[in-house]
């Protein structure tokens, strides 16, 4: 039904990723521990054993989206995201627009140009600067700033005169301009929020 990675022997302490992908017609259900993502990460601290468990999932199999995200359009565009089958291996890039440069993926990744392997649901922010510049401007979202869905609604919080930009998946923009109040969204989805010169942050309107 699926197969599993990440099993073998590490020092107590590290971090370990675990993967359970199904088969065709088949879906991912649970680990032995109750813990219903596909991919995830653990801290050794003893000897353990975990079961991935999967079961029939009819005709289709199971489909995971992929999105993939500029932490500035203005700087830098990239390619890639969408609804791909699971255990599907699938490319991703990071373009720099004329006088910036692709620095990495929020994952650390360098590689402008790479290939991911889908086992769930996953965001990948591709972070640009300025030619001849020294780290990462705008990196992480300041603690003040929250940004989350109410009912049909994006709410953005504490940004004061800021402007706000919002862009679906398909990155047809839904709102631009000050924030003046909850930004009103007229279907349920995956939706892109970009405060200022702040990174991409992903909202789900459901």
């Amino acid at each position: 039904m699926g197969s599993v990675t990440g099993g073998g022997t590490y020092a107590d302490g590290s971090t370990v990723t675990l993967a359970a992908t199904p088969n065709n017609c088949y879906t991912f259900s649970q680990w032995s521990d109750g813990s219903t993502q596909a991919q995830r990460t653990i801290t050794v601290t003893g000897n353990a054993t975990y079961t991935a468990y999967f079961t029939a999932g009819g005709s289709e199999p199971q489909r995971y989206l992929i999105t993939v995200v500029s932490n500035n359009p203005d700087r830098g565009t990239v390619t890639g995201g969408g609804l791909y089958d699971a255990g599907s291996t699938i490319t991703i890039t990071a373009e720099p627009l004329a006088g910036y440069e692709f620095v990495k993926w929020h994952d650390g990744n360098t590689e402008d140009f790479r290939t991911v392997t889908v086992t769930d649901d996953a965001t990948y922010t591709a972070y640009f600067r300025a030619n001849g510049t020294q780290g990462i401007d705008d990196i992480s979202e300041p603690a003040d700033i929250k940004i989350y869905s109410h009912g049909s609604c994006i709410v953005v919080q504490n940004a004061g005169n800021t402007d706000a930009l919002v862009f679906d998946i398909l990155g047809r923009t839904v709102h631009k301009g000050r924030i003046d109040g909850p930004i009103y969204v007229n279907a349920k989805g995956v939706y892109m929020v970009k405060v200022g010169d702040l990174p991409v942050k992903k909202v789900v309107v459901r």
